[in-house]
């Protein structure tokens, strides 16, 4: 077939044509346009395929397709397809002069380079597909080979989704508000890209109240803009990344977004978004293998009913959570910050301003939950906190209690920073490890009251070292345990008292395996002095004073280092050895009775041994 115009009206299940070269669909004798019944294929395999009158196919869809040298396809006159799809193809530009509507159906349009002039209308959806490749754009001055304006995009009228690309046609970057924002307010249509490189925002990209952002394009960056906030959506608008690399992760920051969903994100990469205040659900998975994932909705809620999974460093800053669903992942670090400083903290029951319940705090999984910071006015535990799939946690605050009771905190590893009293005495708390911290210009006299209802050990949890309240002054530090207390890191103390009691007979209180610097602290055995059967204590302090171990009448071995001060030992009964080192001078202020071997260890130039006498029940009685 070679004509130059196509005119007339067709009855009947389809109309089909094509023509060697370019044709025009235009007016003949006295016809004017196309008027055809069933599906509708016009094809030009050489040249321009131009539609100069109106083309109207009912009862099927409209395909319209140029093709070979000077293949382009220009939309003169209105297309429509009502309720059914239109195709418009060409392999190389797409002009669109005037009205395309396939009104509910689907308009599909497939080309090289585009420009847009008049509405596209396709309720079903509207799919823009360049070649595989092809760097697409939307924005106030789009630079990209396959761009819309601000103005091009909003002839395009749809309830349902404009696509650029597919999954088996890829378009390469993506320019996202490119060459400054772009503002689609008044449209109802959603936007999904299918890319293979990177996506780029040039600016802010507002669209409808309630409507939808997709982003797949492979293992591409998604980059945020060097100022301003990237994508905003009134409403209940909804962020989804279905795939891409590393996400806000360049110079320029997180991606910076103003909406109420995130519908789901796996990244190859970190994902880094601030939500600028408003409050935002996480209603699909956030997937980021073991890379490090950073949510910020400031003074906006905070709330996920789908896991937010990784075996990295997940970090959420609000002032505000729900959680509903898993987060962390095996070995992660889980980081849940404030925004607004001097907020109270809450943990275990719901509270006024930031809290998480017992049921919240079950739902995290990793080695180490970090939740508070200096600046927060107090963390209070209101509630039994179990977390079983948790290793270690760190609260930080400008105060940690519980309120008693039942409360308390089950967990292997405790941290604890405050900038000032720590007071956790609740028959709920089990920890393995603990290590303490008072630091800040409110600690001065502060104390520390720490109960575990099982063996309780002095250690490094998280990175935070032994116990230490030096600058507290004479604040004191009240230690008490269900069973044994040791170390395996040192104390460091000011002046004030040291009580550490063991509720089980039996209990061991080693602490004498690290150099402790307790100052000039008086340590005395607290609660039921007969529960402690092996003691040891070391104390590195010049300043340092003997302990009181009044009332521990069942004492089996003793172990007692003052590496750089005289010591007076204290008077004892024991079943076991006693080993005691002294950097001075070494006196006696009773009777010591042992049953096994004495060692005596005293500084250089320090006579001290008088001499053991054997008393008729075994024990030796000696003198210094």
């Amino acid at each position: 077939n070679n004509i130059v115009t196509l005119a007339g009206n067709t009855t009947g299940t389809g109309f089909s044509y094509t023509d060697s070269n370019a044709f025009d669909v235009g007016t003949v004798s006295t016809s004017t346009g196309l008027t055809t019944t069933g599906d509708t294929t016009l094809r030009a395999v050489t040249g321009l395929l131009n539609v100069t009158s109106p083309l109207s196919v009912s009862g099927g869809n409209a395909t319209l397709q140029a093709s070979g040298a000077g293949g382009n396809l220009t939309i003169g006159a209105l297309v429509s397809a009502v309720d059914r799809n239109i195709n418009l193809i060409t392999s190389g530009n797409l002009a669109v002069n005037n009205g395309v509507n396939a009104a509910q159906g689907v308009a599909a349009l497939t080309a090289n380079t585009i420009a847009i002039g008049a509405s596209v209308t396709g309720n079903g959806g509207i799919n823009l597909i360049p070649a595989a490749g092809t760097a697409v754009g939307i924005g106030s001055a789009p630079t990209s080979t396959f761009g819309l304006s601000t103005t091009e995009m909003n002839f395009l009228v749809s309830t349902g989704t404009v696509t650029f690309g597919s999954s088996g046609t890829r378009v390469g970057a993506i320019g996202l508000a490119e060459g400054g924002s772009i503002s689609l307010a008044t449209n109802s249509y959603n936007l999904a890209f299918y890319g293979s490189g990177d996506v780029t925002f040039g600016g802010t990209l507002t669209m409808g109240n309630n409507r939808g952002l997709t982003l797949d394009v492979g293992t591409g960056r998604i980059i945020s803009a060097a100022s301003g906030v990237d994508l905003a959506i009134g409403g209940n608008g909804t962020l989804g990344i279905t795939s891409s690399g590393a996400v806000g992760q360049t110079a320029n920051g997180p991606l910076s977004t103003q909406i109420a969903n995130l519908a789901g994100a796996t990244v190859s990469g970190a994902f880094s978004m601030d939500n600028n205040n408003v409050n935002l659900l996480v209603n699909g998975a956030v997937n980021a293998a073991g890379n490090n994932i950073t949510l910020t909705t400031g003074t906006g809620n905070l709330s996920n009913t789908s896991a937010i999974n990784s075996t990295g460093t997940v970090t959420l800053t609000t002032d505000s959570q729900d959680i509903q669903a898993t987060i962390g992942g095996t070995g992660a670090t889980i980081v849940l910050a404030q925004q607004t400083t001097g907020r109270a903290i809450q943990l275990g029951t719901d509270g006024p301003l930031y809290s998480l319940t017992s049921a919240e705090l079950g739902f995290l999984r990793g080695t180490t939950v970090r939740i508070g910071a200096t600046t927060s006015s107090g963390i209070t535990i209101t509630a039994p906190i179990l977390m079983p799939n948790v290793t270690n946690l760190n609260l930080t605050s400008s105060g940690i209690s519980d309120s008693g009771g039942v409360s308390g905190i089950s967990v292997s590893g405790l941290a604890l920073t405050s900038n000032g009293s720590i007071s956790l005495t609740g028959s709920g708390n089990s920890f393995s490890t603990v290590a303490a911290l008072l630091s800040g210009s409110s600690v001065s006299g502060a104390s520390i009251t720490i109960n575990d209802a099982v063996s309780m050990a002095i250690g490094t949890v998280d990175g935070l070292v032994g116990l230490n309240n030096s600058a507290a002054g004479n604040g004191t530090i009240s230690l008490t345990s269900g069973g044994s207390i040791t170390q395996t890191a040192a104390m460091t103390t000011g002046t004030g008292a040291i009580t550490v009691a063991a509720t089980t007979a039996g209990s061991d209180i080693l602490l004498s395996s690290q150099a402790n610097n307790l100052s000039s602290s008086l340590f005395t055995l607290g609660g039921t002095q007969a529960n402690v059967r092996n003691f040891g204590l070391r104390n590195t302090s010049a300043s340092a004073l003997a302990p009181v171990l009044t009332g521990a009448t069942a004492l089996n071995d003793v172990t007692l280092t003052y590496n750089a001060a005289p010591l007076a030992v204290p008077g004892m009964d024991i079943t076991g050895n006693l080993s005691v080192t002294s950097g001075g001078a070494m006196t006696q202020s009773g009777n010591i009775l042992v049953d096994g071997s004495t060692t005596l260890t005293a500084g250089a130039n320090h006579d001290f041994f008088k001499g053991c006498e054997w008393l008729p029940d075994g024990k030796h009685n000696c003198h210094w």
